[in-house]
């Protein structure tokens, strides 16, 4: 039998899975798919009756947070001219921690080509600090995972030089590229620093882009950081020659 006879077809909160054979006295069990933050199976057994099941697959996080479900559940008869389904009344709000906690027995009998179709409505856990259950596709879950794709795409752009206009120069000479808002403007006016006078030594350097042209940055715009020095907000001004930095080591 093929690898793909044990395959799982996902798409968000929807589980599908196509069985085209399946004779008497057989078990099979699907391959791990997830939705959410867990990994499910799906198996199915023909004796006098066909049964179904569906459970996260056993790990930390199950134990920990086993996952509250709530879903609809189909068998769909793909061989027979008019499609013929099945549908389970609906599963709300049950935990499923276990390969007994969901069992469906069928006494429909499927022959040939047939689907089982899972669509999850909500899913919650409980909190490791206690309280009430919480569905993981709540707001405070969809801003958590926009924060992880937005740090995603940071990181991605400085690894793959996109829009890089300018250049950070370590030390030891190497240089890495970034966009310009990732770093604040260095000060328009500032004495240059002296190693000879301070013993320090440059930490890092980089280059970018400044208007000498610009004009000054109204007055509560600035702000005193807490070594003395005084800096600009970063305001964008069209920039049109290059301006190198050093920044020095303490």
């Amino acid at each position: 039998m093929s690898e793909s006879a044990y395959r799982v077809e996902t798409a968000p909160r929807l589980a599908q899975w196509r069985i085209d054979t399946l004779s008497s006295c057989t078990y099979r069990k699907s391959d791990p798919f997830k939705i959410g933050i867990w990994n499910w199976f799906l198996t199915v057994e023909r004796n006098k009756q066909l049964f179904v099941k569906l459970y996260p697959e056993v790990s930390a996080l199950t134990r920990e947070q086993p996952p509250i479900a709530s879903f609809v559940i189909k068998l769909i008869s793909s061989s027979s001219p008019n499609r013929k389904t099945l549908v389970h009344p609906g599963v709300s709000d049950k935990q499923i921690k276990t390969n007994e906690d969901f069992v469906w027995a069928v006494d429909t009998v499927f022959t040939g080509k047939f689907i089982i179709d899972v669509e999850f409505l909500d899913l919650k856990s409980v909190p490791l600090s206690g309280g009430e259950p919480v569905s993981i596709w709540s707001a405070c879950q969809t801003e958590r995972h926009s924060l992880s794709t937005a740090i995603t795409s940071l990181s991605r752009m400085l690894s793959d030089s996109i829009l890089t206009d300018i250049t950070i120069t370590g030390a030891d000479g190497a240089g890495i590229g970034a966009p310009a808002p990732c770093w604040p403007p260095a000060p328009r006016s500032s004495a240059p620093c002296s190693p000879t006078t301070s013993g320090r030594s440059p930490s890092r350097q980089w280059t970018s882009r400044t208007c000498p042209s610009a004009p000054a940055a109204p007055s509560s715009a600035t702000s005193t950081a807490t070594s003395g020095a005084t800096s600009s907000s970063p305001t964008a001004w069209p920039c049109s020659a290059p301006r190198t930095s050093t920044m020095w080591a303490t």
